[in-house]
């Protein structure tokens, strides 16, 4: 991930904040702690931040949790959207 490509903010699409409120309401905490680490050091230790090539250019994957991670795509100056989360079966990490 380039140096260019700080995370100022991070916000989630709607089907995001459904599955936080309803499949996933066990991630809601510990996501926002990624999203804060993110903001710190998005290459801080934990967070595993890769690029996603599966979902294109600017698509990348953060670890939540052990079993959990989280797919983001940079919008650019420093605007991160979360674009869906859960687990690595249902995210295609295998």
């Amino acid at each position: 991930v380039g140096s260019e490509m700080c995370i100022r903010d991070s916000v989630d699409a709607a089907s995001v904040k459904k599955v936080l409120k309803g499949k996933y309401r066990n991630l809601e905490k510990k996501w926002q702690k990624t999203k804060n680490k993110l903001k710190k050091n998005r290459l801080g230790n934990g967070l595993n931040l890769k690029p996603w090539k599966k979902d294109g250019k600017d698509a990348y994957s953060v670890k939540i949790d052990y079993g959990n991670r989280a797919h983001l795509r940079h919008m650019g100056h420093g605007d991160w959207m979360t674009y869906t989360l859960g687990n690595h079966k249902d995210l295609g990490h295998g």
